[in-house]
Parts: C-alpha cells; sequence; structure tokens
C-alpha cells in the first residue's frame, strides 16, 4: 500500500524557524524540507548551527525530509571548486540533520553542456558518502528541464545514489507534458513536490486546480506503491525573502509576512482533500 509522507518547504510560511515549526504542528505536518532558516539559506549554516537547529527540531519532534540545497544552481561556467566545497558541507549538514537526501540541480546555461554537466554530476556523486541520496528536481533553465534530459541524467547514473524529484509544475512552465514525464521518470522517482501550475501562463495554483491532472498522479503512485514524501511547495505567492534565499543571502525582507501561513495552509488542505477522495474511490 502506498505511503505519502508530508512534508513541506516551511520557510513558505514564515522566515523564523520557530514560527515555521508552530505552524507544521498546527498543521500536523512531521517533516519538512530545509530550505530558509531565520532568513538565511541552509547551506549558510556553519555545522555549529546546524547542530542547534536540529536540537530545536528534535525538541519540536519535527524530521528533516531532504535538504532542499541550490546546489547546482549557478552557470555551467561558473568556478565548480567552491560549490563543490558547498557540497561537502551541505552532506555533513545532511549527517548532522538525518536526513538522507539532497536537493540539487544540474546548472544554467548547460543545454549544449551536456559533457560538463555528467561530469560535474559525478564529482558531486565522487563526494557522496555511503547513506546519502542526491536527488535531481526538474527545473526551469537548467539542463534537466524536461523529463527527457532528467531520464538522460537517470540513465547515465543508473545504479548510483541519484534518484528524481518529481515536480509537475516545473514541467507544466517549461511546456511539458506531466503524466507522460511522470510515466518516462516513474523507475527513478524517489520524492515529490506537490505543486501544480497553468499551461497558459505558467502561473502556480493550488494543487488540483491546474493542469497538473494530480488526481491521476495520485493514482499513479498509488499504482506503484509509492513510499516516500510528498512535499508541500506552494510558490502561491513571491514569498517573503525567496529571490534572496536562491541567492544564498543572508537576509530577506518581511513584505510578506502574515500571509505565508494561510497560503501553505491552503495548499496543504487541497492535497490532503485530493489524497482522501483518492483513498474514497
Amino acid at each position: 500500500m502506498a505511503a505519502f509522507i508530508l512534508s513541506g518547504f516551511a520557510d513558505e510560511i514564515d522566515p523564523s524557524m520557530d514560527v515555521q515549526i508552530r505552524a507544521l504542528k498546527k498543521l500536523g505536518i512531521r517533516y519538512v524540507e530545509l530550505r530558509g532558516v531565520d532568513g538565511r539559506n541552509i547551506t549558510s549554516l556553519t555545522e555549529e548551527e546546524t547542530v542547534r537547529l536540529k536540537e530545536k527540531l528534535d525538541a519540536a519532534s519535527r524530521g528533516v525530509s531532504a535538504i532542499g540545497s541550490p546546489l547546482g544552481k549557478i552557470s555551467i561556467y561558473d568556478d565548480f571548486a567552491p560549490h563543490l566545497a558547498l557540497f561537502d558541507h551541505v552532506v555533513r549538514q545532511a549527517q548532522i540533520l538525518g536526513t538522507r537526501y539532497i536537493r540539487l540541480f544540474s546548472f544554467y546555461d548547460a543545454f549544449d553542456e551536456r559533457e560538463e554537466v555528467l561530469r560535474r554530476l559525478g564529482l558531486f556523486l565522487d563526494h557522496t558518502p555511503k547513506g546519502i541520496v542526491l536527488l535531481h528536481e526538474n527545473e526551469k533553465a537548467i539542463y534537466g528541464n524536461t523529463a527527457e534530459r532528467c531520464l538522460d541524467l537517470m540513465h547515465y547514473f543508473e545504479g548510483a545514489p541519484f534518484r528524481a524529484t518529481f515536480d509537475p509544475a516545473n514541467l507544466i512552465q517549461e511546456h511539458g507534458e506531466v503524466l507522460e514525464g511522470f510515466d518516462m521518470l516513474a523507475p527513478y522517482i524517489d520524492y515529490i513536490h506537490v505543486k501544480d501550475a497553468l499551461m497558459k501562463d505558467g502561473s502556480v495554483v493550488p494543487s488540483g486546480q491546474g493542469d497538473a491532472d494530480w488526481p491521476s498522479l495520485l493514482d499513479r503512485l498509488r499504482r506503484m506503491d509509492f513510499q516516500g514524501f510528498t512535499s508541500i511547495e506552494p510558490h502561491l505567492t513571491d514569498f517573503t525573502g525567496f529571490a534572496a534565499l536562491e541567492k544564498d543571502a543572508d537576509t530577506a525582507g518581511k513584505e510578506d509576512q502574515g500571509k505565508g501561513e494561510a497560503l501553505f495552509g491552503l495548499a496543504a488542505a487541497s492535497f490532503r482533500a485530493m489524497l482522501l477522495k483518492g483513498e474514497e474511490q
């Protein structure tokens, strides 16, 4: 029987980790995909700060489903050595936080640079210790922006701790067919981002209200006996500090505070309603 373990990008609730934890408790969500922590990107925390974060999460009985890192969100022409050093740091963070998953990407400006993409991802894997799994997300404008390109990566690294995070909204925004893309990548999918979008303009909407055909996705996941995390990533507003987090900044604005919890709750409720409806059928 399939198991959908709820998690989410709680930094879309609020920059404050304390507020994130309180909201997750209220919503009954036991896991978090860590990206923004007190207005900073998770990767900018020191090991000591990461240990303190782990203690805070443990005290609140919250676990970490994955580190939602920005690894691989640099140009293929940027110097890779500092990025590989950052990768080593994130691996250590994953070990401290007790998660096996690190989310990453396959570089910008890379459509014609397949060999360099493979070389760099291969170096990440060379630095990946036992017990850690790299999750490649299909993201806009990177090498793996389509299901076909993601499948190329999965085939190339077959047998390595290299798996797929499937994000249907990102695929829609690249004008891909969601169900066709899912079927193509299904053998490699370990992790799901719960997000939806409209094909006509790429705008993000609550899951089930866009063109991702979430009921069919959930049916497919049930039939393949999916056992893993479904991570809520609402993106229903340009949440506080998103641009800053993507750029690994140390601070974030506060213009959207107060909206995040309601929007995250809406996204969670929409997804739970679809799960319940599917179980009743």
